[in-house]
């Protein structure tokens, strides 16, 4: 038992010298001053009741154009078409039930084969991309009362600075469905059927659709303004199915987007400076 107890008092001393040398040597290598603890850290200070607020926001889609017409015009096969977007689209008739977004492809570059130094194919510029288009759900008759899908879309062309209007031109009677389109239109905002817009006539791989195409163009130009509004800018024959008519009307909205940023610049250069000016001296600040 001796033997036993004399083995345990030289592993603690053992222990205890470690323990001094260690602290010894973290005294010299290590500087140790007193922190002060601000009391007011560890004071608590009750809260009050909160508020609760329950908000409902009504958003709008930013978009350069609008795309409305008919149900089954074909604004979705549109979209597709122009634009890498991969809306709904199928070989039996119905309608669009949420908004649907595309940029249109940036036009690709064709060397022109009998100028040997056209060297535009190898530009490494990155084209620009194209406007942002809209599908809405279609419009029937009477949408600005209430009736269908379109009236509950109609508020995201309050942002859209020109329009797309498509119609069935294989349709039973196009011209009156595109004056449906521009009263319905006109009921709901008078300021929509202002804004600049291209009549695309839709579905023109068929074979009775295509062979009235002057028809229906010349009838479009002769309605009175007062039922539909400002003519349209460019009444197109296009197939979205088949691809014709495709690359003029990406160009005529190409074209169309130019005119509205030239006409945009100049607003703002004629206009008045807007500038608002609040407080004095260093408390001063300026707005435009």
């Amino acid at each position: 038992a001796g033997g036993l107890a004399a083995r345990r008092a030289q592993q603690a001393q053992r222990r205890a010298s470690r323990r001094g040398k260690l602290s010894g040597k973290l005294s010299e290598d290590v500087e140790v001053s007193d922190i002060e603890l601000d009391e007011a850290t560890f004071t608590a200070t009750s809260g009050e009741p909160g508020q609760e607020l329950t908000v409902e926001l009504l958003m709008r889609v930013v978009a350069d154009i609008g795309l409305v017409g008919l149900p089954n015009a074909g604004k979705s096969s549109i979209l597709k078409a122009v634009t890498r977007a991969s809306p709904e689209v199928a070989a039996y008739p119905f309608t669009t039930l949420m908004p649907n977004l595309g940029v249109v492809k940036p036009a690709e570059v064709v060397p022109d084969p009998s100028d040997p130094m056209d060297f535009s194919a190898y530009d490494t510029e990155k084209p620009q991309a194209g406007p942002v288009l809209a599908d809405l759900p279609g419009l029937i008759q009477g949408a600005h009362k209430g009736r269908g899908l379109g009236r509950a879309f109609l508020r995201h062309l309050r942002r859209t600075r020109a329009m797309l209007v498509v119609v069935d031109a294989s349709g039973s009677d196009p011209v009156g469905d595109y004056k449906t389109v521009r009263e319905e239109l006109r009921m709901y905002n008078p300021e929509y059927v202002r804004r600049p817009h291209i009549l695309a006539l839709n579905k023109m791989d068929l074979e009775w659709a295509a062979l009235r195409t002057e028809e229906l163009t010349s009838a479009v130009r002769t309605l009175d303004a007062a039922d539909v509004g400002e003519p349209p800018i460019a009444v197109l024959p296009v197939s979205a199915v088949e691809g014709i008519g495709m690359d003029a009307l990406m160009a005529e909205l190409g074209k169309l987007m130019r005119e509205e940023d030239d006409a945009r610049v100049e607003t703002i250069r004629e206009g008045p400076a807007r500038r608002q000016t609040t407080g004095e001296g260093t408390n001063m600040k300026i707005r435009f």
